[in-house]
């Protein structure tokens, strides 16, 4: 296999290996320094790339599971968009046995997500599919 080092599919793998393995780089305390590993098995760029393919345009690297490593089966090319609703740092609401952050209530009841933020802090709920003063 010739080896495209400036395809975005590279640009990636290579990436993702910095973050779980460089402690200079600015990043690996957020990846390697908590325990984020990279498979040995991807190691190979071509083994890699077998799995996920090329990286289309619009999306990038996504750990399925954001607390497991870059390894096979825990890894899609996904949207930012998508990305966003991965991250550790958010938060969860759960009304009527649904669970989704935020941001998917606000686009849910068709508010913004501050206004949503702030009525919640103020005791209201959401109650079948609208947000409700307690």
């Amino acid at each position: 296999m010739d080896i495209d080092k400036q395809s975005r599919a590279y640009k990636a793998w290579y990436n993702a290996q910095r973050r779980c393995d460089d402690t200079t780089g600015s990043c690996y305390h957020l990846y390697g320094g908590r325990g984020i590993t990279f498979a040995p098995e991807w190691r190979d760029f071509a083994v890699f790339h077998a799995e996920l393919g090329d990286c289309p345009d619009g999306l990038s690297l996504e750990r399925v599971n954001n607390m497991k490593g870059y390894q096979p089966g825990n890894c899609i090319w996904a949207t930012p968009q998508a990305q966003q609703l991965n991250k550790r740092t958010n938060v969860h609401y759960t009304f009527d046995g649904m669970t989704q952050t935020l941001s998917q209530w606000a686009k849910q009841l068709g508010m913004n997500p501050g206004t949503v933020s702030k009525r919640l802090k103020r005791g209201w709920f959401i109650w079948r599919g609208q947000l409700r003063e307690g």
